[in-house]
């Protein structure tokens, strides 16, 4: 009656009261995600807005930083190094507005069949330099021989780039990454990554999909956030499972 909307009901009753008690407790489930919607669709606005806003002005930037490294484009000459770093600091700023853009507009999905395997492939592909350089063996099993898929070819690349990404950085020199795929049942795919690091702590791993939260000092911090809602607009679902010392798995229930 306060309007509080954290309240736990017993609903364990059989009686008129029971009945009262589980009707209670859904409605405060819907209050609840009302709000978490509204809020969404706040923070969506606000976020297409910077972006949108963000990019126009950081094109003239781009433009001429782009001119001035023409012109000091001589290995001797002293500005380029500098020009250099500026240019991929623009690069970063328009990786984050993308990811800003890409949670405010939830754009639709370009439903196609499509070849796990080969997206997988793609996405290990974008990723071996990083791989390469913290000399990590990355293995793929079972993609070849599951079903094949409906979905978005871009859209799921997009999530296997970032789930790898993010193993990579979890991952020590030398360490492993697998990505294993099977069919669950005649309705549902799944596909595991795992990595082998420091894995997330239990405080940490529950809000890993709230928008901006992160403990990486760099990046949008939407990234989980748009894996979870490219994967759930494919009907499915995405899990974090992961113990200190012990590493993390990331499944994908397709």
């Amino acid at each position: 009656g306060a309007g509080e909307r954290n309240v736990a009901l017993p609903p364990d009753r059989g009686d008129e009261i029971g009945v009262l008690t589980r009707t209670l407790a859904q409605m405060l489930a819907a209050l609840r995600e009302a709000a978490r919607g509204e809020e969404m669709a706040s923070m969506g606005r606000m976020a297409s807005q910077v972006a949108h806003d963000l990019r126009n002005a950081l094109s003239p930037v781009k433009m001429n930083i782009q001119i001035l490294a023409r012109r000091h484009a001589a290995p001797d000459d002293p500005e380029a190094r500098h020009l250099a770093i500026a240019a991929e600091q623009i690069q970063y700023i328009e990786s984050i507005l993308s990811d800003m853009l890409a949670f405010a507009r939830g754009e639709a999905l370009r439903v196609e069949p499509i070849d796990l395997a080969g997206v997988i492939s793609a996405a290990v592909l974008s990723e071996i330099e990083a791989l390469e350089t913290k000399n990590i063996l990355l293995t793929t099993r079972g993609a070849e021989d599951v079903r094949p898929l409906e979905g978005d070819r871009v859209k799921l690349t997009q999530v296997f780039q970032n789930l790898i990404e993010n193993a990579v950085q979890a991952s020590p020199e030398g360490g492993r990454i697998d990505v294993v795929a099977r069919d669950e049942d005649a309705a549902t795919l799944i596909v595991e990554v795992i990595d082998h690091g420091e894995g997330i702590a239990d405080d940490v791993r529950a809000r890993v999909f709230e928008p901006y939260f992160t403990t990486k000092a760099e990046g949008s911090r939407l990234g989980p956030m748009i894996e979870q809602r490219i994967i759930r607009d494919h009907g499915g679902e995405i899990e974090v499972r992961s113990e200190p010392k012990s590493g993390t798995t990331c499944t994908l229930y397709l």
